[in-house]
């Protein structure tokens, strides 16, 4: 009779153990939906930004980056090298996707399967700014940003 009550008491107290956690919830880090801040992925990125970035060897980099809805990006750049005969076009397109904290976007390219990242920091709706290779802000005077 005392192993049943046991084995009985053990079963209640498992049962209202499991029906706790189940039932629980983390109130220390909900917020009410009001109090909820606003991330960059709530800005409206897509879209057309133009710009002119520097370069090493050229004039500059005539860039033209457009921001799909669906997820696809295509970039076009034109290396100014002073007489437009001599001027490089290049077209990319790859997939693009908000950083974990919704700071920056990331682009891969298609590119024969390798993984190529580029980084933007999201600036607000009509601005992105290029970042180095390790999604650090580039500290420079020179302008590597993007407009709508």
């Amino acid at each position: 009779m005392k192993k049943i009550f046991c084995l009985a008491l053990t079963i209640i107290i498992s049962l209202l153990l499991l029906e706790s956690c189940v039932n629980s919830k983390d109130k220390r880090t909900e917020l009410p939906e009001e109090e909820v801040p606003a991330t960059n992925s709530e800005l409206k990125v897509t879209g057309v930004y133009k710009g002119n970035l520097p370069c090493a060897d050229c004039q500059g980099i005539e860039t033209t980056l457009e921001i799909k809805e669906n997820g696809d990006f295509h970039k076009m750049q034109i290396y100014q090298k002073g007489d437009e005969s001599e001027s490089s076009t290049f077209d990319n397109f790859g997939r693009w996707r908000f950083s974990k904290d919704s700071s920056y976007i990331e682009l891969n390219y298609d590119a024969n399967d390798l993984e190529i990242l580029e980084y933007w920091q999201i600036i607000d709706s009509t601005e992105i700014r290029l970042m180095d290779k390790n999604a650090a802000p580039i500290r420079s005077d020179l302008n590597y940003s993007l407009k709508k």
